[in-house]
Formats: structure tokens, sequence, C-alpha cells
């Protein structure tokens, strides 16, 4: 189904056709006459080794993760950001809509969630991530208001977020205040923003 062909990743038709919502024939159609889309990017780092490719149709998205040793994985394909947004709106701004529109039966999301919801997949996104949560507690502090960055959270039960959040806190002079722990801090941070 999902292979190697010397340098690219091969991609049975009659596996991936059903998969963006076409028969074989419009398939093959569409990628010659260019409806239908693939990228492959190549892993760095600790993604060294692995690819990922990712095919568009009009209506659908696929998107597989490839080792070298010839395993495969179906992934999420990343949200398709139109061209210009990042760019425009800023990455800081992306994050700050995207965590103001979180609904209010479940205000947070994981570092992870969030960079895949804004189109980040590549090595190094969920830092990219971090970095603008905390530039946008940087624009909190100056307008006098609550941390938004309270919403993006760690994997796991607790709902709460890094340490990196807290350290920030405190450096930015807003941090826990004296006897009140972490975790009730970061309550009342999702308090005051009302959410």
């Amino acid at each position: 189904m999902i292979d190697w062909n010397g340098e690219e990743i091969a991609i049975d038709p009659d596996y991936l056709a059903p998969r963006l919502g076409l028969s074989v024939e419009a398939l093959l159609d569409g990628m010659e006459s260019g409806a239908v889309t693939n990228v492959t990017e190549a892993g760095v780092g600790m993604d060294a080794g692995t690819s990922r490719i990712v095919f568009r149709s009009a209506t659908r998205a696929w998107a597989a993760e490839v080792s070298t040793d010839g395993s495969a994985r179906e992934i999420p394909p990343p949200r398709l950001i139109p061209a210009g947004a990042v760019k425009d709106a800023g990455l800081v701004d992306l994050v700050r809509a995207h965590l103001q529109g979180l609904p209010l039966g479940a205000p947070f999301i994981t570092y992870g969630a969030l960079a895949r919801a804004l189109g980040y997949w590549a090595p190094g996104s969920v830092a990219r991530i971090t970095r603008a949560l905390e530039d946008t507690m940087r624009e909190d502090v100056a307008a006098g208001r609550a941390f938004i960055a309270a919403r993006a959270v760690s994997r796991g039960s607790d709902k709460q977020s890094a340490r990196g959040f807290f350290d920030l806190a405190r450096q930015l002079g807003c941090g826990p205040e004296a006897g009140e722990s972490d975790s009730d801090f970061h309550a009342r941070q999702i308090l005051a923003r009302g959410q």
C-alpha cells in the first residue's frame, strides 16, 4: 500500500483513492492536472529517518508518516492555512485567536494539538508555538490582562500549563502570589479571563 520507490514514497492508487473520496481514475487524472496535490517533507533531528506525505483533493486530505525501514502509519493531515495567513496575522495573533475560540466547556488544548490545529507539523513546531504563547503572555502583562496562554496545557489529566508558563509568569512579575500553588494560580488565570 505505502512503500519506498527509490527516493520517493509510492502509494497504491487503489488504497489512496477512496481516502480522498475519488475513483482511481479521478485520482490519477487529478494528479496529472494538479487538482490533486501532494507534499512530502523529510524529518529532521529526532524525526530523521521518517517522511510525511500529504495528499489533498478538492474536498479531502490524507497524510501518512513513512519510515525508511518501510513502516508507515496514517496521521491526521495538517489543516490548510490560506496563503499569507501567517504573514498577515502573525503566529502570535493566530495562537491568541485559536485560544479565544475554544469552547467554554473545553477551554484547554495541548501544545501539540494547538500546533497541529494551526497547521504546524514539522519538527520544532511545538517550540515555535511555545514562543508565540510566551509572546501572548508579554502582551497580556502589558495590557493588564490574565494570561490567555493558560489555556494551552501539557498532555495528561491535570490540564495545567507546562513549567515554562509559570517560570515566565514569575519573570514578568505576575506569577503565583505568596502561598499560592501553581495549580491555584493557573485556575485563577482561567477564571480571570471568564473561561
